[in-house]
């Protein structure tokens, strides 16, 4: 017995099998992109085990432009950041590669200094809205970045409103080592800008 499919069947299924159809291709690339992520994390952080396995202890700067053929590089991490309270672990580029950008990343800002390291990414629902969940952030919660071997542990100590101009009035701790993040406050005109202090530094020594 033949069994017919009627005209408003056969487009239900064609709208079904369409949907599945985008919705692969859009959840693939983005599943692709954060496997990429996550194994440039891994390598960065086994180099760095490796390295202090060797006792290899070699004093570097953040800023320090890249001193290889990197440029280009979306995934040769030189640092990572890692903000246990809103479950981010993300891999820096280095300052004059062309995806310290935040349409790419967290962008270390060219206006860092050695004693405060700025850094900026989107918040919202995109999928580089790596800021999305810095405004969950509370006083006293820890923001570490790991880089030549050390962690640099830092506390946050107070926030702030700015309005978003495309500049950025910042204000730090006077003779405070600190770390500076700054995104978008989500449906208004304004940017959130978070110091944190500084308060440990440590050895890497294994996972």
């Amino acid at each position: 017995m033949k069994v017919k499919i009627g005209i408003r069947s056969k487009t239900c299924i064609l709208l079904i099998f369409g949907s599945l159809i985008i919705l692969c291709i859009r959840i693939v690339p983005s599943f692709l992109t954060r496997s990429s992520e996550q194994k440039a994390i891994i390598e960065f952080y086994n180099n760095q085990y490796d390295n202090n396995d060797y006792n290899v202890i070699e004093e570097t700067n953040l800023l320090d432009k890249s001193s290889t053929d990197t440029k280009n590089s979306r995934y040769d991490y030189i640092a990572t950041i890692k903000i246990p309270t809103i479950n981010l672990e993300r891999g820096l580029v280095s300052i004059d590669n062309t995806y310290n950008n935040v349409k790419y990343n967290i962008e270390i800002l060219s206006s860092s200094s050695q004693d405060n390291i700025i850094l900026a990414a989107h918040s919202g629902n995109a999928s580089n809205a790596y800021f999305k969940d810095l405004s969950k952030l509370t006083i006293g919660d820890t923001v570490s970045l790991f880089y030549n071997n050390k962690e640099y542990k830092y506390n946050m100590v107070f926030t702030y409103d700015i309005e978003k101009t495309g500049k950025a009035s910042l204000i730090k701790s006077t003779g405070k080592s600190t770390l500076t993040l700054i995104t978008c406050r989500q449906n208004t005109n304004k940017q959130i800008i978070i110091v944190c202090e500084l308060v440990e530094i440590k050895d890497i020594n294994g996972l």
